[in-house]
């Protein structure tokens, strides 16, 4: 996102400089902890039902993983949302629109994170977990990978690596803010800013597949061809009509943003391919 740059350093300064400091002089730590993005919003929405805006999905998380003590990290569902400014007791904030179209790919992505393989990546918009997991695995991340910029999916591949439990809990979820299909990035020349959106996240992808290797981690993050499509079309069609009403003319349409989610998703793909991330060492260009 636009402040990106300094994130992963922030991470380092609290992680592994804070916290640590802190509990090496006696601080106790709470037993859960979050990441979350500045607009996330945590809200209920069991399987294929609509999102109940005036819900705490905050506390179903928290008592998940309470009730489930076993599970060292816990992920909730994405959700993209377009923003919008709204006034709110005076102050202006931006909240998540969801009458607003999404871009087909951010669109596709929503209906199947959390159901298939390929797609089971927590998010840093909306993860849970034990202190002590949370914080040792975001501790190796900052001081060592200057360059991620997805440190969410790195933090997934090592989580599974090291022996912690995870799982995505599906009847919470998480907003993640994206760019309408209309809006367009500032610099020169112009681009479609929700493409962008996911160029960035390819990229880092590509890095990470440098690092672990493509075959360590496509269970979590797989940009290749989404085969569950084919293989288990019962499920997907029903995600897919639960997205949005049933007419005809949604069909059609829903068609049509499939397909030009798919033709999209290879041609950033083939871009993010001949300029991965470099996450470590002198050409690494860091976000911090």
């Amino acid at each position: 996102g636009q402040h990106s740059a300094g994130k992963i350093r922030v991470l380092g300064d609290i992680y592994a400089s804070l916290l640590l400091k802190s509990i090496e002089h006696g601080w106790i730590p709470p037993t859960i902890l979050m990441t979350f993005d500045a607009e996330s919003q945590f809200l209920v929405a069991h399987n294929y039902s609509d999102i109940d805006l005036e819900s705490n999905g905050l506390k179903f998380m928290v008592s998940q993983l309470q009730n489930h003590p076993q599970i060292d990290i816990l992920g909730t569902r994405n959700k993209f949302a377009v923003y919008q400014k709204a006034m709110v007791n005076g102050i202006e904030v931006l909240l998540p629109d969801f009458s607003e179209q999404l871009p087909p790919i951010q669109w596709f992505i929503d209906i199947v994170h959390g159901r298939f393989s390929g797609f089971q990546c927590k998010w840093g918009g909306g993860t849970f977990g034990k202190t002590d997991v949370i914080v040792s695995l975001l501790v190796v991340i900052s001081r060592n990978y200057p360059g991620v910029r997805t440190e969410d999916t790195q933090l997934t591949i090592l989580a599974k690596y090291a022996g912690f439990i995870g799982d995505i809990f599906l009847d919470v979820i998480s907003t993640n803010r994206t760019p309408s299909i209309t809006d367009m990035t500032i610099e020169q020349p112009q681009k479609k800013a929700w493409i962008e959106q996911i160029y960035r996240w390819l990229a880092s992808v590509q890095g990470l597949k440098l690092l672990y290797g493509e075959h360590n981690m496509k269970m979590f993050v797989n940009d290749g061809f989404p085969w569950f499509t084919l293989t288990n079309p019962t499920k997907f069609l029903k995600l897919l009509i639960a997205s949005r009403k049933s007419s005809i003319s949604s069909k059609i349409y829903q068609l049509k943003l499939i397909i030009n989610a798919f033709y999209n998703y290879q041609t950033i793909k083939t871009c993010s391919k001949k300029k991965p991330d470099i996450l470590q060492g002198s050409e690494a260009k860091a976000f911090w």
